[in-house]
């Protein structure tokens, strides 16, 4: 929300002129998202990264297919088989690479929802199995939650999480004197100054 205190610098209420000024001369974009007008950075990056392998799998097959056109009948069968085997391979590196950007996305998500101070390094502490990873019906990987609660217990500091532990209940403390002294210090006695001093 920093991005915001772009149009609020003044510190004063704004109008709709005067937001919609600022807005185009910082550049923003305002989108509802209930009409569907936004896309995550990570989906996006995922459809791109599709967009990338698909096109590359389209143009290594066009040049497949026109030199199978140059080839004489015999040969062309072999060589069919053998770019039906490269295809496949291709097929299930591609795959694996979009599950791998998957699972990534849904573990740095979680760890962001989870108020991970760092990320990278909170990842790095998750003993994930990526190769066996599977991302189950609600879109997160089984015992993912699981293990970012151990991390959370074990190691706090490592995400902006409200420590129950240091909040006191009950009477405030009193200044140093067992008196609760007024804020305006002119209204303080010399003895007051002196007990209360910093």
């Amino acid at each position: 929300m920093e991005f915001l205190k772009k149009l609020f610098e003044e510190g004063k209420p704004l109008t709709y002129d005067e937001l919609s000024a600022k807005i185009k001369e910082n550049e923003m974009k305002v989108v509802n998202l209930k009409e569907g007008g936004y896309v995550s950075e990570d989906k996006y990056n995922n459809s791109l990264t599709e967009i990338k392998n698909l096109n590359e799998q389209i143009g290594t097959r066009d040049s497949q297919l026109k030199e199978l056109r140059e080839l004489e009948p015999e040969k062309m069968k072999g060589r069919i088989t053998e770019l039906e085997s490269e295809n496949e391979k291709t097929k299930s590196q591609y795959e694996s690479e979009i599950k791998q950007l998957k699972l990534n996305n849904i573990v740095e998500l979680a760890l962001r929802d989870s108020k991970a101070k760092n990320v990278k390094a909170v990842k790095s502490l998750l003993d994930i199995d990526y190769e066996n990873a599977n991302i189950n019906d609600k879109g997160s990987i089984d015992g993912l939650t699981e293990k970012i609660n151990a991390i959370v217990e074990s190691d706090p500091y490592l995400f902006n999480v409200e420590d129950s532990k240091s909040k006191f209940n009950g009477v405030e403390p009193e200044n140093g004197t067992g008196k609760n002294l007024p804020e305006d210090k002119s209204k303080w006695s010399y003895e007051d100054f002196l007990n209360n001093e910093q």
